[in-house]
């Protein structure tokens, strides 16, 4: 069985999607996961058995070249319709031209059902499903609408299209019960699984064989205590605050920040002017294999993140579970998700976080009892035996094993009531495919230099994926063969030598007197 994963990730993919993929590969499927289409190259590999693609979004549309080779060579003219294209596509057509560009990518794949992650690929998701007749899971890691960090219009638009398209989905999941809650209530829809942001440890490895290692790489003392943040480093996560804090306890204790981020640099402004070098520490990134290694060695996880807005008032970030399989407990804000752990397990203290003197004496009082704290961190060690990945990956292997249960359910609803969709979805791939099978190169250009790699690739309708044989040939050599017959309509090519280039693609048609299609590509200049 193969699955397709979609997601918008451009920097680091969500560990969730990872985690996701490699427990659906123990089971036999096959996952191809396209993972971030503004990356800053274009990136295709496998990891742990995932087949991984990652694109660089070159922020243009097939629909407009088209529209261009009718234009005259005029820059005010080009701009003016480059412009009004792009509005018009964002409020009038079925995918905007950033939405067309994932399509196209994902429609190049073979696969038997579609995993959404987050909102801004749902709607390529839904047409890829729709046209493919394929189950669609929608995989919300948090309410994507409700982020202050975007702006007033961007959100409207997300919470519209989520409203939308959410009902397309064949199974809903999400992060949490009190997201999925919302979700039910907002978009009334009836079934929302909840799968939690938990990891898992490596194999083999034992957390209580690492608590020196973080002590170690910092210089620091056995007797000191270590408060710990990881993650993004940025403005909305009330770091500044957190920081200042410890000004006012003592030297023994110490705030650690593994991570990122363009808010680092206020920081290290903030540690400077109130003399705290001795008391915080930043380190860096630290690759995903070694942050339990690091986490293992705090005396306390901070997870200081403000109610600024619904999305952040009912997060459950991965932090946390981090923090629980490492044996450390939780210092938050008094937020339902953290409220709900702590009246669960009694791993998590709340504290005033946006007062530092406060957090300062929350503490210090902290530390200064001792048995309060070795009862917080036997009880995350119990936590931990539920708050894992093992216990999550079960509830997966339900889903998928009844996902096409799912899919028939609502599949007479599908037709009855939004058969638009498909029939949208053909349009929109009939226009970008007018006139049949096309011949492209990306990026297409008159000249190219030896070193320029570039894809070939063949356009054509969906569903059909033809059979497609490539060659090259550069004057005065002979053509030669790039790919024999094979289901795949792109691939890459690297210009070795300078001269006169030409494409040609041959799509297998039983019906022509050849018994293939020739599509023709050229002449292009390579220069040294």
């Amino acid at each position: 069985m193969r699955v397709l994963m979609i997601a918008p990730d451009i920097f680091m993919i969500d560990r969730r999607i990872l985690l996701e993929a490699e427990s659906l590969i123990k089971r036999d499927y096959r996952v191809t996961l396209l993972s971030g289409f503004e990356c800053k190259k274009e990136e295709h590999y496998s990891y742990k058995g995932i087949d991984i693609h990652r694109y660089v979004y070159d922020w243009d549309d097939y629909r407009l070249k088209l529209i261009r080779r009718f234009l005259p060579e005029n820059r005010i003219v080009r701009y003016g319709v480059n412009r009004g294209f792009v509005i018009f596509a964002n409020r009038f057509l079925t995918l905007s031209p950033f939405e067309r560009f994932i399509y196209e990518k994902a429609a190049q794949f073979e696969f038997d059902i579609i995993h959404c992650h987050d909102l801004p690929v749902l709607k390529p998701a839904i047409l890829l499903s729709a046209t493919r007749d394929v189950p669609l899971i929608y995989d919300a890691h948090e309410l994507y609408p409700s982020q202050k960090v975007l702006p007033l219009r961007l959100r409207i638009r997300s919470l519209l299209n989520e409203a939308m398209y959410i009902k397309y989905a064949d199974y809903v999941i999400t992060v949490n019960e009190f997201i999925a809650d919302i979700m039910k209530r907002r978009y009334r829809i009836q079934d929302v699984g909840v799968i939690m942001n938990c990891t898992k440890l490596e194999e083999g490895l034992n957390p209580d064989e690492y608590r020196n290692l973080l002590r170690e790489r910092l210089g620091l003392k056995a007797e000191d205590r270590i408060v710990l943040f990881q993650g993004w480093i940025s403005y909305e996560r009330n770091l500044s605050n957190i920081v200042r804090a410890f000004k006012y306890v003592g030297d023994n204790i110490k705030l650690v920040l593994i991570g990122y981020g363009d808010y680092e640099e206020e920081l290290k402004k903030i540690v400077k002017k109130e003399r705290l070098k001795k008391r915080v520490y930043f380190m860096g990134a630290v690759p995903s294999s070694e942050i339990l290694k690091y986490t293992a060695g705090a005396d306390l996880g901070i997870i200081p993140y403000e109610p600024i807005d619904e999305n952040h008032f009912y997060c459950s970030p991965n932090k946390f579970f981090e923090f629980i399989l490492s044996g450390v407990p939780v210092i938050s804000n008094d937020l339902p998700f953290f409220k709900k752990m702590n009246e669960r397990y009694g791993v998590v203290i709340t504290a005033d976080m946006k007062r530092p003197f406060e957090l300062a004496k929350t503490l210090k009082s902290i530390f200064e009892n001792e048995t309060e704290l070795s009862r917080l961190r036997e009880n995350t060690r119990a936590a931990a035996s539920e708050l894992n990945w093992e216990v999550e990956e079960k509830k997966l292997y339900k889903i998928y094993d009844n996902i096409y249960e799912y899919y028939r359910r609502k599949r007479e609803m599908r037709m009855r009531r939004f058969f638009y969709i498909p029939l949208l979805a053909m349009l929109s791939s009939y226009l970008a495919c007018k006139g049949g099978p096309e011949l492209q190169l990306n990026p297409e250009r008159n000249s190219y230099r030896v070193g320029d790699e570039i894809e070939i690739m063949v356009r054509y309708l969906p569903p059909s994926m033809p059979e497609v044989q490539f060659w090259v040939k550069r004057n005065p050599e002979d053509w030669v063969m790039l790919q024999n017959y094979a289901k795949n309509p792109v691939i890459k090519y690297k210009f070795e030598k300078p001269g006169d280039y030409a494409f040609e693609a041959h799509i297998k048609d039983e019906k022509s007197p050849q018994g293939f299609k020739p599509l023709w590509k050229g002449l292009y200049t390579v220069l040294p």
